[in-house]
């Protein structure tokens, strides 16, 4: 679901790379973080993860 964001995202990668230039880190790490938790919220929409919503997370280091 969110290939296009991923894709869109590494392309801001390499233009940067191309140009010798690296995007702010909050705003480029933030972005990747974003796109995380979109994807674990849709998971969890979907019915595709295992337990209840806070059992998911139990263990995680």
């Amino acid at each position: 679901r969110w290939g296009a964001v991923r894709e869109a995202l590494a392309q801001w990668d390499e233009e940067d790379r191309l140009r010798g230039q690296a995007a702010d880190p909050v705003v480029r790490n933030g972005a990747g973080l974003l796109l995380e938790t979109l994807e674990e919220f849709s998971r969890g929409l979907d019915g595709s993860t295992a337990g209840s919503a806070g059992a998911g997370s139990a263990g995680r280091t």
